[in-house]
């Protein structure tokens, strides 16, 4: 519990650092909307899932019985407010339907990193399907550019909040692991 509860707050002070950061076209609208929902589909083949809206929580698909890694997690308000952060720092606009952070690389087994944003009435869905898994020392997400290194942020940003929660931990852990 105090592991989680030191990453959540290593997480919540990078965000509200790098909000802080940003020049002012990145700049973060200054409230949530209240309609804010996201989901995220990662992991290697894309096995991970959550959706803020329904609160269900998938720590793998790929099991025997993939009921066991199935539960439910509401975010509380800081929660929340690092993801809207994290989101909010991209410029959703600016990246298409399909997108690869990192084209021209390869991995395998390869990623999937699926992120949907609810927000203001709309819907915007980024699918970066069978994409290179590329980490640096610390095991965060890079991309060789700008734009990439900003998506893949935001979603290890996410991922982080996710997996900090007890109730992912409180999962087992996965039966088939890849390499």
């Amino acid at each position: 519990m105090k592991r989680a509860f030191t990453t959540l707050a290593a997480v919540l002070t990078i965000a509200v650092l790098a909000a802080a950061c940003a020049g002012p076209e990145e700049a973060a609208p200054a409230e949530m909307p209240e309609d804010f929902q996201f989901s995220l589909v990662w992991n290697t083949y894309g096995v991970s899932s959550y959706n803020s809206e329904t609160g269900e929580l998938v720590k793998t698909s790929h099991a025997t019985h993939p009921e066991d890694y199935v539960t439910e997690l509401i975010f509380d308000d800081a929660a929340r407010q690092a993801a809207w952060e994290a989101i909010s720092a991209l410029d959703l606009a600016d990246y298409p339907a399909e997108y690869d952070p990192n084209p021209g690389v390869m991995s395998t087994p390869s990623m999937t990193l699926v992120l949907t944003v609810m927000q203001n009435g709309t819907e915007q869905e980024i699918r970066c399907e069978d994409i290179a898994q590329c980490y640096d020392a610390e095991n965060n997400y890079t991309s060789k550019d700008k734009k990439g290194q900003a998506f893949m942020t935001a979603c290890h940003t996410l991922i982080r909040l996710i997996t900090a929660a007890p109730e992912w931990q409180a999962l087992p852990e996965p039966e088939f692991l890849y390499e």
